[in-house]
C-alpha cells in the first residue's frame, strides 16, 4: 500500500486541466463520490466562509479521498491547530487567506510539512495511506510530496510581493482572492505580472486566479503552469477565451455546494 496520490497536483503538472467544486453549505460525506461520478477532481471545503466544524470536514476529505477526489481545505487563519489536524484526518491541501509576504508562506509550509521541509508532528497512521503500516520515512516524504499548499493574495501589499511569496520553497499555488473589497478597490491591476480586470463587478475582475508555480517564478505566458480560477470553462466545457490565451493548464472551479 502507497500513498494516495493527489491527481490534482499531478495533473496540474502535466498541463491538464481539472475540474473542482468549493464546498459550503452541503455537509454529508457523499459528496465525494458524487463528484467522483460527475468527473470532478477535486473538492474546495470552505472552513473560512461556511458553516462546517472540524469533524464534518474531515469527514468530508475522508470520504472524498476513497473516491480520488482531491480534497483541499480553507482555513480561517495560519493556525497550527486546525490545519495539522484537518491534513491528519484527510485533507491532501491547505488553502491559506490573507498570505501578505513570503515569512507568512514560510510559516505555513513550516506548519503543514512533516521534517525536514517542516516541523509538523507526526501522530501515527494516516488515512492518506488508507493507515497501512508503513515506514515513518515512506510516509511522511510522500505525504509532504502529495500536500498542495495555497497561499491567497487579497491585499495590495500580497500583490507586490506575490512573486516572493510564490517563490517560498513548499508553496504551490497562488489564490487571487478579489472577492476581497480592500484589494480591488485600492487599484491593484496586476499580480505577478498578470492582468486583474475586465469583469463584471468585484466577484468576477480576475480574468485567471491561481497559478501553480513549478521550478521559478516566471512572468511570461509562455510558462507551462497550471491556474485555478472561478469561471475557467465556458458551458461546453472548453477553456474561456482568458484562459485559452495562455499555454497553462487551468483548475476550474465551478461554483459553490
Amino acid at each position: 500500500m502507497s500513498v494516495i496520490i493527489n491527481e490534482t497536483k499531478r495533473k496540474s503538472l502535466e498541463g491538464k486541466v481539472t475540474l473542482g467544486s468549493g464546498v459550503r453549505a452541503v455537509k454529508s460525506v457523499e459528496i465525494g463520490m458524487a463528484m467522483a461520478a460527475s468527473g470532478y477532481d477535486w473538492l474546495f471545503i470552505d472552513l473560512e466562509h461556511g458553516p462546517f466544524n472540524l469533524e464534518t470536514a474531515t469527514q468530508i476529505a475522508i470520504a472524498a479521498l476513497t473516491q480520488g477526489i482531491t480534497p483541499l481545505v480553507r482555513v480561517a487563519s495560519l493556525d497550527a491547530d486546525l490545519s495539522t489536524r484537518v491534513l491528519d484526518a484527510g485533507a491532501q491541501g491547505i488553502v491559506l487567506p490573507h498570505v501578505n509576504n513570503a515569512e507568512e508562506a514560510r510559516e505555513l509550509v513550516s506548519i503543514c510539512k512533516f521534517p525536514p521541509e517542516g516541523h509538523r508532528s507526526h501522530g501515527g497512521g494516516l488515512p492518506h495511506a488508507a493507515f497501512a503500516p508503513l515506514g515513518s520515512d515512506e510516509l511522511l516524504e510522500s505525504v509532504n510530496r502529495e500536500m498542495l499548499l495555497v497561499a491567497m493574495i487579497e491585499t495590495p501589499e500580497a500583490g507586490e510581493r506575490a512573486d516572493e511569496i510564490a517563490a517560498v520553497e513548499g508553496i504551490d499555488v497562488l489564490l487571487i482572492g478579489t472577492n476581497d473589497r480592500t484589494f480591488v478597490s485600492q487599484g491593484v491591476q496586476s499580480v505577478g505580472g498578470w492582468r486583474i480586470g475586465g469583469g463584471q463587478g468585484i466577484g468576477h475582475d480576475i480574468e485567471a486566479g491561481i497559478r501553480v508555480h513549478q521550478d521559478s517564478i516566471v512572468r511570461d505566458h509562455s510558462h507551462r503552469g497550471a491556474w485555478m480560477t472561478a469561471g475557467a470553462l465556458e458551458d461546453d466545457g472548453q477553456p474561456t477565451a482568458a484562459t485559452a490565451d495562455n499555454t497553462a493548464s487551468t483548475l476550474a472551479l465551478a461554483g459553490y455546494l
